[in-house]
């Protein structure tokens, strides 16, 4: 345990290390990009040697990790708003659209994944596969169209866009988070539920199954207790995955959907060359990504204690 939490904090300072080099070397010099191409070069060099960025890269970095420690992410350019305050008033959008999408994708693979195991090679299997083919072929922008389309302009039963917070109006925040989880959970789930329905019929077909039954050991016992357990390692793998993708696709459906999350803020500075707020969010999106990653990996412990032991 102590020796993965120290790795994952090594590959944190490593990665905005990284990120700190990337973003000065992709956006070009924050002085100019604060003050313009068009200014005064006196001006210029006058706020660069102000702000220290004539400094060496690497008293530049170790000055902008130990701000960022203490809390001071700079300010935006475009608004003047400190990063923080900014990414902090986005955050609970994404987190929760992360956090729905992960729960509907997990529930809806594990059943459809079991259940086309069990019932493999009949008309069930051949539905569900169709059914998570369409989630893998289908890009996220489509089906937020579709469903936009369907739900909202034909039967005009959830809202297309906007959210509103949990704690003033429940029913208003699930409405409108409805569709934008649908749409970034359809990939995730179709790849998962293929996966389970594999491990599954590897499982069922397996020794230990067989001598579980032989043994008269109830259906219901063998498949939730010995098979399904047996079958999670990879899934839970699959999953550490799928969650740094999550991420990823929240700023597309943030930006279909219209939710003030930090999906938006981040394509938003991307366009407007906001070097702080940029910075910030990707480093935000790292963490939480190392995080997730370092929750599956003490998961895998829980679903089978070799792993632990180990």
């Amino acid at each position: 345990m102590a020796r993965r939490t120290l790795a994952m904090l090594f590959a944190i300072v490593f990665l905005t290390a990284l990120i700190f080099l990337l973003m000065r070397a992709v956006l070009g010099d924050p002085v100019v990009l604060m003050l313009g191409r068009d200014a005064d070069p006196d001006t210029i060099a006058r706020l660069r040697q102000d702000l220290g960025f004539d400094r060496p890269p690497y008293v530049q970095y170790l000055d902008w990790l130990g701000r960022l420690l203490g809390g001071d992410w700079g300010r935006s350019f475009r608004t003047s708003e400190p990063v923080f305050r900014a990414i902090l008033a986005r955050l609970p959008v994404t987190l929760e659209l992360t956090a729905l999408s992960l729960l509907l994708a997990v529930g809806l693979a594990l059943a459809l994944g079991i259940l086309a195991a069990v019932r493999s090679h009949t008309k069930v299997d051949l539905g569900i596969a169709l059914l998570t083919g369409l989630g893998i072929a289908m890009p996220n922008f489509w089906i937020a169209i579709l469903l936009i389309f369907l739900f909202s302009l034909q039967l005009r039963l959830l809202p297309s866009s906007g959210t509103v917070p949990f704690t003033e109006d429940p029913v208003g925040n699930l409405t409108r988070m409805a569709l934008p989880a649908v749409t970034l959970s359809a990939a995730y789930f179709s790849n998962l539920a293929r996966l389970t329905r594999t491990k599954m019929l590897e499982a069922l077909e397996s020794d230990y199954v067989r001598t579980a039954r032989a043994k008269g050991i109830s259906e219901t016992r063998v498949l939730w207790v010995h098979a399904l357990r047996n079958s999670l390692l990879p899934v839970l793998s699959v999953l550490g995955i799928s969650i740094s993708r999550l991420f990823g696709g929240a700023v597309v459906t943030e930006t279909v959907f219209a939710l003030p999350g930090i999906g938006i803020l981040l394509v938003d500075s991307i366009l407007g060359r906001d070097f702080p707020v940029v910075q910030g969010v990707i480093i935000v999106v790292t963490v939480g990504v190392f995080v997730t990653n370092f929750l599956v990996e003490l998961a895998y412990g829980i679903v089978d204690p070799r792993v632990r032991l180990q």
